[in-house]
């Protein structure tokens, strides 16, 4: 009989033993998933706010492209337009004066 108590004694002591360092290492990886979580998390968002500027960046790149080709197409327009004027002032007052 004896010798079944310290079995059991023993089986226990063992068991709490195990339970002890089963909870340890159930808290450790938990401690573990969180931190890998929050850490992957983190790079994600880091990534995304790359990305998200660098898109950005092109759509403003593009359209300051855009606005600068209408500007200047505007410009040549302009000279154009002014220019043509001028020469049509110019035939017309150049006729008006032989017509005197």
């Amino acid at each position: 009989r004896h010798g079944a108590d310290s079995s059991r004694r023993l089986a226990l002591r063992v068991v709490s033993l195990a339970r002890g360092d089963l909870a340890d290492h159930h808290a450790a990886t938990e401690i573990q998933r969180v931190w890998r979580g929050w850490r992957t998390r983190a790079r994600i968002r880091g990534e995304l706010w790359r990305l998200a500027n660098s898109c950005a960046s092109k759509v403003q790149a593009t359209v300051r492209a855009r606005q600068q080709r209408q500007r200047a197409w505007r410009h040549r327009c302009d000279e154009e337009t002014v220019g043509g004027a001028a020469a049509a002032l110019a035939a017309l007052d150049g006729a008006a004066k032989a017509a005197v």
